[in-house]
């Protein structure tokens, strides 16, 4: 049986706070008159001050209440951290995780309600949740106090079982939440020893976005160690589909190391390559790294027709001739047949354009055409366009239609060979409106390779002037389009029997430069643009069969979910795509349903570090179109997976000091968790009796006694 004394006037804040007020009152009066009273009487300025305490202790209201407590037995929820950090080696042998997990399972049954595993997500298990390996990319502490707030009815406590990395939410974001959210269970959160990791890693490997095929290329790798392992030496890796292509030896040097790998890209095309190193260390993770060359042709011929000079042409200019492995040839058009002029052509400096010599006799050439704000009528006639349509078919070339207003007022494309190969049509009469719009991206283009890079900025971006009514061809995917009226701006189209196209409908799209350099931004909007449509479209030109797959992205960072699109036409495919490890065999299936020319988004998540193809299989099983990717090239540095105790004492600090501590997993027992969590979650309070001081008549006496005192003192020293 337990007693204790509480104050009920605490339940009334405004009349506690006048009575406060009216003691503070007498006692300044009180303090006010010492002066007038002498020495002799001092004692009775300090008996009465005395009495104005007991005054106030009474109107408090004091009660005695006596209470015993009875042992219940509480639902306890335990959130074990399922990051790969956990795979760090701890003590005695085991790694963090299986430390964990050995303490979880001594926990009393009846208390252990739950057990979540976090770290990209919070996800319940149940049975055999111990047989469970640590393999999430990344740890959302945020997701985790969401979770814990959303469960605060269901259990009596928490514990949370982590090194405290906090690697998905910003920190400063998890303290906030963390601060005004109203946590009323105990969270109490244990972490693994603190011990000095002996580890070899790759930092970081800088390679070249491109390369030439079948030229010499160079890739650096920078590697750290820490611990024993400081000044390792051993040797380092490179390979590219099993097959093993240079071997390097490197010495740490404090624990710092830098080696670079000679190689040839076997072709043209996407090529993955895999970096190890051979190091017996505490953690094999980041012994491997990816990295992803694309290799192209040593020159890309391009050319380049404008329909007059105009700031468009000279940016499109200047980006083709900085890369040096395009070769361009451009003709702009300065005099039209219909101009008059009253010397001959002979006697003026510009030539008569060439049209059978280009569209004709060397069209297979090149490998992209790209008009620009071109007026077909005037100069090429039909059978220059079958030629020009003739190549694109065979996969010689790819077509770049930049539209303005001269392509719409003599366009002559209508009614050409070259009409039904342009990646939009026409739906009614087109016209070319000087109207200033915003450049806004489809769910498409927030993700594709060309317009990615306007993600950040999309619907700040404008363009003064498009052409109106165009619409996408069927198999055609609009990337970008005006904010305002809907009208497709961008449209690609991929790997077809009709080989790549692109559409930009405007001839303003160099003002992305202007607004580049006003917003500050890293690299040139339109340059970057322009870059990315030459790379695409001759990575895209050729044949291909009527199924198609894409991965927006060769590499991903971890925790990112790969975004696979498909487009099917109907009773072709199975509607199944597989996505097979080619580190280790591991196939996983997606089911999704046939949309017939039409793209169907596949978002594939989880997987571990490694190389992976996805193929599209058909009803047979046969695989009708695949692509390679890779997934987490993550460089972790074991240095910084040491324990973040800080990180889990501010949290704590957070969520108050009273419900949630921090401990180290050596410190505590299973068994004792009475005294980690508190006694008010395993027992409960239950009052046996109560009575208020005021109903004691000693003490109503003792409260008589001290006014007469009071009254006897006011009137001996003239304070009445």
């Amino acid at each position: 049986m337990n007693t204790h004394l509480v104050f009920r006037m605490f339940q009334y804040p405004y009349l506690l706070m006048a009575g406060f007020a009216l003691v503070l009152m007498l006692v300044y009066l009180t303090l006010l008159q010492w002066r007038r009273i002498s020495q002799y009487f001092a004692f009775w300025v300090i008996a009465r001050i005395g009495i104005i305490v007991c005054v106030l202790f009474f109107l408090l209201n004091p009660w005695i209440e006596k209470y015993r407590l009875e042992p219940r037995n509480p639902r306890i929820a335990v959130f074990l951290d399922a990051s790969a950090s956990m795979n760090v080696p701890d003590v005695h042998g085991l790694n963090r995780w299986e430390n964990a997990v050995r303490w979880i399972r001594k926990v009393d049954k009846r208390w252990l309600a739950g057990v979540f595993l976090f770290g990209e997500k919070v996800r319940e298990v149940s049975e055999k949740w111990y047989e469970r390996k640590p393999q999430d990319v990344s740890t959302d502490f945020l997701d985790l106090l969401k979770n814990i707030s959303r469960l605060q009815k269901q259990y009596d406590a928490f514990i949370v079982i982590t090194d405290g990395i906090n690697t998905k939410a910003n920190s400063d974001v998890v303290l906030r939440y963390a601060e005004d959210f109203p946590f009323i269970r105990p969270v109490v959160f244990i972490h693994p020893d603190r011990k000095e990791i002996n580890d070899v890693s790759i930092t970081e490997i800088h390679s070249p976005a491109f390369v030439y095929a079948d030229e010499p290329a160079k890739v650096e790798v920078t590697l750290n160690s820490s611990g024993k392992a400081r000044r390792w030496k051993g040797n380092v890796n490179l390979r590219e589909n099993d097959r093993l292509l240079s071997t390097q030896t490197v010495r740490m040097s404090k624990g710092k190391g830098n080696v670079s790998f000679t190689f040839v890209p076997s072709g043209e095309g996407v090529h993955i390559y895999e970096v190890s190193i051979s190091a017996d260390d505490d953690a094999k993770q980041n012994n491997t790294a990816f990295f992803v060359v694309e290799a192209v042709k040593r020159t890309v011929r391009v050319l380049h027709i404008a329909g007059r000079a105009s700031w468009d042409v000279r940016f499109l200019r200047k980006v083709l001739k900085e890369d040096p492995r395009t070769n361009l040839i451009t003709f702009i058009i300065l005099r039209t047949p219909e101009d008059y002029f009253v010397a001959r052509d002979r006697e003026l400096s510009l030539i008569p354009f060439p049209g059978k010599e280009l569209f004709v006799d060397a069209i297979d050439e090149f490998d992209i055409i790209v008009l620009q704000n071109f007026p077909a009528r005037p100069y090429v006639v039909p059978r220059y366009f079958k030629s020009i349509a003739g190549s694109i078919k065979r996969g010689h070339n790819s077509l770049f239609f930049i539209g303005g207003e001269e392509s719409i007022a003599r366009g002559g494309y209508t009614f050409s060979s070259i009409y039904p190969l342009m990646p939009v049509k026409f739906v009614r009469a087109p016209y070319y409106s000087h109207k200033r719009t915003t450049l806004q991206l489809t769910d498409v283009g927030t993700h594709h390779y060309l317009t990615s890079i306007f993600g950040s900025l999309d619907g700040a971006l404008f363009i003064e002037g498009y052409i109106k009514g165009v619409a996408p061809r069927d198999g055609c995917a609009v990337l970008a389009e005006s904010a305002d009226e809907r009208v497709p701006l961008v449209v690609a189209c991929e790997k077809t029997s009709t080989g790549a196209r692109l559409y930009v409908g405007t001839d303003t799209i160099w003002t992305l430069h202007a607004q580049s350099v006003e917003k500050n931004l890293y690299y040139d909007l339109y340059n970057e643009f322009m870059r990315r449509a030459i790379r695409w479209l001759t990575g895209h030109a050729g044949l291909e069969g009527r199924s198609v797959m894409r991965i927006n992205e060769m590499e991903y960072e971890a925790g990112d979910a790969v975004k696979i699109q498909v487009r099917v036409p109907a009773g072709q495919a199975s509607g199944k795509m597989r996505i097979v490890s080619k580190t280790d065999g591991k196939k996983v299936a997606y089911e999704f349903k046939n949309i017939s020319n039409e793209w169907k988004t596949i978002r594939v998540l989880h997987l571990k570090q490694g190389i992976y193809q996805a193929e599209l299989l058909s009803e047979s099983n046969e695989v009708l179109a695949d692509k390679e990717f890779v997934y987490a090239p993550v460089f972790e540095e074991m240095v910084r997976l040491t324990v973040d105790t800080q990180f889990l004492e501010d949290l704590a600090g957070m969520l108050g000091k009273e419900k949630s501590r921090v401990f180290k997993i050596g410190d505590v027992s299973p068994r004792e968790l009475d005294s980690l969590l508190g006694e008010n979650v395993f027992y409960r309070r239950e009052q046996v009796a109560a009575w208020p001081m005021w109903h004691s008549p000693l003490i109503f006496a003792f409260f008589c006694v001290a006014l007469v005192i009071d009254w006897i003192a006011r009137r001996k020293n003239g304070l009445s």
